[in-house]
């Protein structure tokens, strides 16, 4: 059951912070890089609690590997507004894996951004935090 704070936000639950998740598919992926946050775009899917995001070599792919990240999506529903924040570990679904095999058969995760991703990144959530006003 959601929380309502005296200041009318709305804490969410776990359960209700998966369903937003799911609803979207485009989030930001925070890594840090050289000691500085950075923030990217990234289109995204939901396999069971993990965040899986396509990428190509570059900053994200470099940054990623058993690293602290930090992923947020936002959206409305009617008049309400929301956000869901989930800190976590990201690292490269490894390519023998049967993780990597399941979630390129179940899911459409299909990157906006030109060029080729064919690397499969995956957010472990550690912590998964939502509010609604």
């Amino acid at each position: 059951m959601p929380i309502r704070a005296d200041d009318g936000m709305e804490r969410l639950s776990t359960p209700e912070c998966y369903r937003l998740l799911a609803s979207q598919r485009l989030g930001r992926i925070g890594l840090v890089v050289e000691g500085h946050p950075e923030i990217f775009p990234v289109n995204y899917a939901l396999l069971d609690e993990l965040i899986v995001f396509r990428t190509a070599p570059g900053t994200k792919l470099e940054h990623s590997f058993m690293e602290s990240a930090v992923f947020e999506v936002d959206g409305a529903e009617g008049e309400a507004v929301w956000s869901v924040v989930v800190k976590g570990i990201v690292q490269e679904l490894p390519a023998s894996s049967q993780l990597l095999a399941r979630a390129q058969r179940e899911l459409e995760l299909r990157p906006d951004a030109p060029g080729e991703r064919h690397h499969w990144l995956a957010v472990h959530p550690i912590e998964v935090t939502g509010r609604r006003f």
